[in-house]
Protein backbone atom coordinates (compact mmCIF):
# COMPACT_ATOMS: atom_id res chain seq x y z
CA UNK A 1 0.00 0.00 0.00
CA UNK A 2 1.44 3.36 -1.01
CA UNK A 3 1.90 6.08 1.58
CA UNK A 4 -0.40 9.07 1.04
CA UNK A 5 1.18 12.45 1.59
CA UNK A 6 -0.96 15.49 2.24
CA UNK A 7 1.80 18.09 1.88
CA UNK A 8 5.20 18.73 0.40
CA UNK A 9 6.49 19.07 3.96
CA UNK A 10 5.53 15.43 4.64
CA UNK A 11 7.32 14.33 1.48
CA UNK A 12 10.40 16.29 2.54
CA UNK A 13 10.33 14.71 6.01
CA UNK A 14 10.06 11.23 4.51
CA UNK A 15 12.97 11.90 2.16
CA UNK A 16 15.10 13.10 5.11
CA UNK A 17 14.17 10.00 7.10
CA UNK A 18 15.00 7.77 4.12
CA UNK A 19 18.34 9.51 3.70
CA UNK A 20 19.29 8.95 7.34
CA UNK A 21 18.20 5.29 7.23
CA UNK A 22 20.04 4.71 3.95
CA UNK A 23 23.22 6.34 5.27
CA UNK A 24 23.18 4.06 8.34
CA UNK A 25 22.68 1.02 6.14
CA UNK A 26 25.59 2.05 3.90
CA UNK A 27 27.81 2.50 6.97
CA UNK A 28 26.94 -1.03 8.04
CA UNK A 29 27.72 -2.34 4.56
CA UNK A 30 31.10 -0.56 4.59
CA UNK A 31 31.97 -1.92 8.05
CA UNK A 32 30.98 -5.49 7.23
CA UNK A 33 32.71 -5.68 3.85
CA UNK A 34 35.90 -4.03 5.06
CA UNK A 35 36.03 -6.59 7.87
CA UNK A 36 35.49 -9.40 5.38
CA UNK A 37 38.41 -8.18 3.25
CA UNK A 38 40.60 -8.22 6.37
CA UNK A 39 39.48 -11.77 7.25
CA UNK A 40 40.11 -13.07 3.73
CA UNK A 41 43.50 -11.35 3.46
CA UNK A 42 44.61 -12.72 6.84
CA UNK A 43 43.50 -16.22 5.87
CA UNK A 44 45.61 -16.12 2.69
CA UNK A 45 48.67 -14.26 4.04
CA UNK A 46 51.70 -16.04 5.47
CA UNK A 47 52.02 -16.47 9.21
CA UNK A 48 55.33 -16.61 11.07
CA UNK A 49 55.82 -20.30 10.35
CA UNK A 50 54.86 -20.20 6.67
CA UNK A 51 57.34 -20.86 3.93
CA UNK A 52 57.60 -18.35 1.10
CA UNK A 53 57.58 -19.79 -2.44
CA UNK A 54 60.57 -18.94 -4.59
CA UNK A 55 61.59 -19.81 -8.14
CA UNK A 56 63.77 -22.60 -6.79
CA UNK A 57 61.58 -23.93 -3.98
CA UNK A 58 60.75 -22.07 -0.81
CA UNK A 59 62.40 -20.23 2.06
CA UNK A 60 61.52 -19.72 5.70
CA UNK A 61 61.38 -16.39 7.53
CA UNK A 62 64.79 -16.97 9.12
CA UNK A 63 66.33 -17.08 5.62
CA UNK A 64 65.13 -13.56 4.78
CA UNK A 65 67.29 -10.51 5.40
CA UNK A 66 66.26 -8.78 8.63
CA UNK A 67 65.87 -5.42 6.91
CA UNK A 68 63.20 -6.97 4.63
CA UNK A 69 61.54 -9.20 7.21
CA UNK A 70 59.95 -6.63 9.50
CA UNK A 71 59.43 -6.85 13.23
CA UNK A 72 56.64 -9.47 13.00
CA UNK A 73 59.12 -12.10 11.78
CA UNK A 74 57.27 -13.11 8.64
CA UNK A 75 53.83 -13.09 10.27
CA UNK A 76 52.26 -10.95 7.57
CA UNK A 77 48.75 -12.09 8.54
CA UNK A 78 49.30 -10.66 12.02
CA UNK A 79 50.06 -7.23 10.55
CA UNK A 80 46.76 -6.90 8.68
CA UNK A 81 44.00 -4.85 10.31
CA UNK A 82 41.14 -2.66 9.20
CA UNK A 83 39.41 0.50 10.30
CA UNK A 84 36.46 2.61 9.22
CA UNK A 85 36.86 6.40 9.27
CA UNK A 86 34.82 8.69 11.50
CA UNK A 87 32.20 9.27 8.78
CA UNK A 88 31.54 5.55 8.52
CA UNK A 89 31.72 5.69 4.73
CA UNK A 90 35.38 4.81 4.15
CA UNK A 91 36.83 1.47 5.19
CA UNK A 92 40.53 0.72 4.88
CA UNK A 93 42.39 -2.56 5.20
CA UNK A 94 45.87 -1.81 6.50
CA UNK A 95 49.09 -3.78 6.25
CA UNK A 96 51.19 -2.43 9.09
CA UNK A 97 54.81 -1.47 8.43
CA UNK A 98 55.81 -4.10 10.99
CA UNK A 99 55.39 -6.68 8.18
CA UNK A 100 58.41 -5.15 6.43
CA UNK A 101 59.11 -5.19 2.69
CA UNK A 102 58.53 -8.94 2.67
CA UNK A 103 54.77 -8.27 2.70
CA UNK A 104 54.77 -6.58 -0.72
CA UNK A 105 57.26 -9.09 -2.11
CA UNK A 106 54.93 -11.93 -1.17
CA UNK A 107 51.88 -10.08 -2.51
CA UNK A 108 53.30 -9.35 -5.98
CA UNK A 109 56.48 -11.40 -6.22
CA UNK A 110 59.93 -10.12 -7.09
CA UNK A 111 62.08 -10.01 -10.20
CA UNK A 112 60.60 -11.39 -13.41
CA UNK A 113 57.68 -12.95 -11.56
CA UNK A 114 56.64 -9.54 -10.22
CA UNK A 115 56.94 -7.97 -13.68
CA UNK A 116 54.65 -10.62 -15.16
CA UNK A 117 52.09 -10.52 -12.35
CA UNK A 118 51.96 -6.73 -12.07
CA UNK A 119 51.29 -6.39 -15.80
CA UNK A 120 47.78 -7.70 -15.13
CA UNK A 121 47.01 -5.50 -12.14
CA UNK A 122 45.43 -2.02 -12.10
CA UNK A 123 47.81 0.97 -12.33
CA UNK A 124 47.42 1.95 -8.66
CA UNK A 125 48.61 -1.51 -7.55
CA UNK A 126 51.59 -1.34 -9.93
CA UNK A 127 52.48 2.15 -8.66
CA UNK A 128 52.39 0.93 -5.07
CA UNK A 129 54.59 -2.08 -5.87
CA UNK A 130 57.21 -0.12 -7.81
CA UNK A 131 58.08 1.82 -4.66
CA UNK A 132 59.67 -1.40 -3.36
CA UNK A 133 61.69 -2.21 -6.49
CA UNK A 134 65.30 -3.06 -5.66
CA UNK A 135 67.13 -4.56 -8.63
CA UNK A 136 64.77 -6.82 -10.62
CA UNK A 137 66.70 -9.97 -9.64
CA UNK A 138 64.39 -11.23 -6.89
CA UNK A 139 63.29 -14.86 -6.60
CA UNK A 140 60.01 -14.71 -4.66
CA UNK A 141 56.94 -15.96 -6.53
CA UNK A 142 53.78 -13.88 -6.05
CA UNK A 143 51.44 -15.27 -3.41
CA UNK A 144 48.77 -12.57 -3.33
CA UNK A 145 46.54 -12.21 -0.33
CA UNK A 146 45.36 -8.57 -0.29
CA UNK A 147 44.35 -8.08 -3.94
CA UNK A 148 42.27 -11.28 -4.20
CA UNK A 149 40.56 -10.49 -0.88
CA UNK A 150 39.68 -7.02 -2.13
CA UNK A 151 38.47 -8.21 -5.53
CA UNK A 152 36.32 -11.02 -4.17
CA UNK A 153 34.63 -8.77 -1.59
CA UNK A 154 34.22 -5.86 -4.01
CA UNK A 155 31.51 -7.77 -5.89
CA UNK A 156 29.61 -8.49 -2.67
CA UNK A 157 29.94 -4.85 -1.58
CA UNK A 158 28.47 -3.55 -4.83
CA UNK A 159 25.67 -6.13 -4.68
CA UNK A 160 24.74 -5.03 -1.14
CA UNK A 161 24.79 -1.34 -2.09
CA UNK A 162 22.55 -1.96 -5.07
CA UNK A 163 20.11 -3.91 -2.90
CA UNK A 164 20.03 -1.08 -0.36
CA UNK A 165 19.30 1.46 -3.09
CA UNK A 166 16.60 -0.73 -4.60
CA UNK A 167 14.93 -1.07 -1.20
CA UNK A 168 14.38 2.69 -0.89
CA UNK A 169 10.69 3.48 -1.05
CA UNK A 170 9.14 6.94 -0.80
Amino acid sequence: MATRFTSFAQIGQRISQMSAEFQEEVKGIVEYNTGEIEIKAKAAAPTGGSRIRTIDGSISANQIAEKRLGSVGGNIAGAITYHVDSTGFIGTVVLDKSAGDLAIYVEVGTGQDAASYLAGLPPEWRAMAIRFFVNGKGRIIHQPYMYPAFMSQKLQFVKELKAALKALKL
